[in-house]
């Protein structure tokens, strides 16, 4: 799973949009959004379609975030350099004290505590019900919802144009392709060590679950890093997914703010308002679109939250709503 989520997030979407990027910036570089180039090219009605689509990525991308946070925060109690430096240190560490706790041992420890753990989770549609084989049927269904949806993310996310934008040609294709080898990083090392320790270190006394088993809300919400990271560091591991938490949803958070609120101004305002806006009104504009966005996306992620919607729905209702952009 943790293979099929990194080939679809991280190399197909985030390399494809490496020459996007470029592409979008040699042919009009004085474009401030993505969306300037859809009405240029196909028209009003297509623009204001992409738009709509395009604010509707980004507030679900925030909310599935902020939902993720929200359950995190709720167990535990600037800039994208420093915020993805703390993370790769974060992880190292967690990755680490996993590996190394005296429950775990080694590799081949964790190895032998999912072997062990294998008969009270066999997985249907798996091969022989197993937890460590890439013959899984459900994992292809995600790894094709994925695949899609983070295709559709990308490309109606503007915050990576205005990023590419911002950038020389020269510096969005290593940026891209650099950050699309390095999402491995993530589900493969973070992902794959901690979630197979959850099963392993599950029926110990030091899972903060013991002695029953994570329930499936708590899976979905994304709990079983917290759990993982309490049990084998403590408080230390408590604050390490706390500080991630933090980091990652503000660096993502500061981006969808900023890529919702050029929509508002170049898309709407300036296209079909005042043609004529000067820098002032431009300014004043985007400061109206960054709280008229961030009150409704805390709005709407506090609504989800109360009303039981995790990050799996999110996540599938992204692929749902976004999968026409990719066929478009």
């Amino acid at each position: 799973m943790e293979y099929l989520e990194a080939s679809g997030m991280g190399q197909a979407a985030l390399l494809f949009f490496a020459y996007l990027g470029v592409v979008c910036k040699k042919r009009i570089p004085q474009a401030h959004t993505v969306l300037e180039i859809v009405r240029i090219r196909y028209g009003t009605i297509a623009h204001l379609t992409f738009t709509f689509l395009a604010i509707v990525n980004n507030l679900f991308n925030t909310i599935n975030m902020t939902l993720g946070a929200a359950a995190v925060i709720t167990f535990l109690f600037l800039t994208d350099y420093i915020h993805t430096f703390v993370i790769a240190i974060l992880c190292c560490y967690l990755t680490t004290k996993a590996l190394l706790h005296h429950d775990v041992g080694s590799i081949d420890g964790l190895y032998d505590l999912v072997v062990k753990a294998q008969p009270s989770h066999a997985v249907d549609g798996n091969y022989q019900g197993s937890l460590l084989t890439m013959n899984s049927q459900q994992g292809i269904f995600f790894a094709i919802i994925l695949l899609v949806s983070n295709f559709g993310a990308v490309i109606m996310d503007t915050s990576y144009f205005i990023k590419a934008f911002a950038a020389s040609p020269k510096a969005v294709v290593p940026g891209y392709v650099v950050g699309g080898f390095a999402y491995f990083s993530i589900p493969w090392s973070l992902g794959t060590i901690m979630g197979l320790a959850a099963l392993g270190l599950e029926s110990s006394p030091i899972f903060p679950t013991y002695p029953r088993p994570m329930n499936s809300l708590e899976v979905t919400n994304g709990l079983v890093l917290p759990y993982v990271a309490v049990a084998v560091a403590g408080k230390g591991g408590a604050v390490a997914v706390l500080l991630m938490t933090f980091m990652a949803i503000t660096s993502t958070l500061s981006a969808q703010v900023i890529a919702v609120s050029s929509i508002f101004t170049f898309d709407f305002y300036r296209t079909y308002i005042n043609k004529n806006a000067g820098n002032k009104d431009v300014i004043r504009w985007s400061h109206l679109g960054v709280v008229l966005f961030a009150s409704i996306s805390a709005g709407l992620t506090a609504a989800f939250n109360y009303g039981g919607i995790n990050m799996g729905w999110t996540l599938y209702m992204i692929g749902k709503k976004i999968i026409r952009c990719v066929v478009l």
